[in-house]
């Protein structure tokens, strides 16, 4: 009976219990703060299988972050005005937390906005959609702002400064509404 190599042994584990695997790992002393760090598995992987430049990493990292950051901004738009009217804060994060990104467009637009089709933060809120969409579809050269490419700061600044000031005239809540 030949005996297995670590390579071996290794890929055995990989395949049949990755949970042995790490362990195994574990077992050597390794960093696995230091080693996610280094080896990035999962953008690695992406790079690899296809084909993905450095720039469009770039791009896609931004439209993560920003886009996580303008999803917080929307729902304590939604949170906020209805907190001030008297509803029970955990009470709304938790149905806010329960809405898909759209969803919270179409609420800030109905409940808060006077003219949505006008609004500055609901047209960049819509842009950022289509960024988000263009990121899980692997549609990276739309990855621009204003004819600036999201991997450029330029575009970058862009896009943010649009955002500051879209946020400093935050939607207003509509008047004479009924609860």
């Amino acid at each position: 009976m030949q005996m297995e190599s670590l390579e071996e042994k290794m890929m055995r584990m990989i395949k049949e219990n990755p949970s042995e695997f790490i362990k195994f790992l574990e077992d050597t002393g390794i960093d696995f703060d230091k080693t996610a760090n280094e080896l990035d598995i999962a953008r690695k992987l992406v790079q690899l299988k296809y084909s993905m430049d450095k720039k469009s990493i770039n791009a896609v990292e931004f439209v993560f972050w920003f886009s996580y950051f303008v999803e917080r901004e929307a729902q304590d738009l939604i949170v906020e005005p209805e907190v001030q009217l008297g509803a029970r804060r955990r009470a709304v994060q938790i149905l806010t937390d329960k809405l898909h990104f759209g969803d919270k467009i179409s609420v800030i637009s109905e409940l808060y906005v006077e003219n949505p089709k006008k609004d500055k933060f609901i047209s960049l809120m819509r842009k950022v959609q289509d960024l988000r969409n263009a990121v899980a579809h692997g549609r990276f050269s739309e990855l621009e702002y204003d004819g600036l490419d999201l991997a450029d700061a330029r575009g970058q600044l862009k896009i943010l400064a649009d955002l500051m000031n879209a946020l400093l005239k935050k939607p207003a809540i509509k008047t004479g509404q009924k609860n």
